[in-house]
């Protein structure tokens, strides 16, 4: 049977575990009692919040990933220009990355 520490250990990304434990049975009482369009059993419930959370978890692993590739990428290229010119790299002058992943709510709308 899957509980409510289940579903927080397939969250990728760990907060404080006692409020967490308390929202997920919350979302499991209100998919039990219809939210979603139909009443649920506890074991759908916590089975479809369980699906829905590794799903959410590997989307973020996959675009954090994308995007540490992007930039160590970037870094080797500066490096290999650098090593071969002698100048100095300013990371900050140039490092805009336009993934909304990582940034904060207000910058991402207004």
């Amino acid at each position: 049977m899957i509980t409510a520490l289940n579903i927080y250990e397939a969250y990728p990304r760990k907060i404080g575990r006692r409020k967490a434990l308390l929202e997920i049975e919350r979302a499991v009482r209100r998919l039990q009692n219809g939210e979603c369009g139909q009443k649920l059993t506890y074991k759908e419930a916590t089975a479809g919040l369980l699906k829905a959370t590794k799903v959410n978890g590997e989307s973020k692993d996959a675009a954090l990933a994308r995007k540490n590739g992007d930039v160590l990428d970037r870094m080797r290229e500066k490096e290999g220009a650098a090593r071969e010119s002698g100048t100095l790299i300013f990371e900050r002058a140039d490092r805009r990355i336009d993934s909304p992943v990582g940034q904060h709510p207000r910058k991402l709308f207004g």
